[in-house]
Parts: structure tokens; C-alpha cells; sequence
């Protein structure tokens, strides 16, 4: 079944050297989103059956910004983003 609002997710940093980074990168380009910066600070989410989607942060201090959020194209459209 498809991931609720409700259940635990995790939220990991990624680098380029991650397994998930080609995967990123390629869903951004379909949702034609700015790549990744390899210095920035890349995120994957997943819960207990997988993967969800990735994000990046952009900017320092308190004042972040979320950017270049995506998810697993099999999981769009179920109010999840």
C-alpha cells in the first residue's frame, strides 16, 4: 500500500558517492528541476518499505530553503508531496 501521512519516515544526507544519487538526479531532470549541487546538502526519504523521494537544502543558519523536492514516480499523486 502506499505510504500515509502518518507513518515514519526517515531523512538521510546524501552525497554524490550515494547509491541513490543517479536516481535523484535523473527524477529531477524528468520534473525538469535544478541538478543537485554536490557541495549542497542533498536528502533522501524513505520508510520502512523504501524509498519516497529526495530534496536538497539551500542556504545557511535558520533561513533554509527546500528545494528540488521529488518523489518515486510510482508514489506521485496520493497527496504525499
Amino acid at each position: 500500500s502506499a505510504p500515509t501521512m502518518t507513518d515514519l519516515v526517515s531523512i538521510r544526507p546524501m552525497t554524490p558517492r550515494d547509491p541513490d544519487w543517479r536516481t535523484f538526479s535523473d527524477l529531477l531532470a524528468l520534473a525538469a528541476l535544478p541538478q543537485p549541487d554536490e557541495g549542497g546538502r542533498s536528502l533522501a526519504v524513505e520508510d520502512e518499505r523504501g524509498l519516497l523521494g529526495f530534496g536538497a537544502l539551500e542556504g545557511e543558519g535558520p533561513d533554509q530553503l527546500l528545494r528540488s523536492v521529488v518523489l518515486v514516480p510510482s508514489l506521485r499523486r496520493r497527496g504525499l508531496g
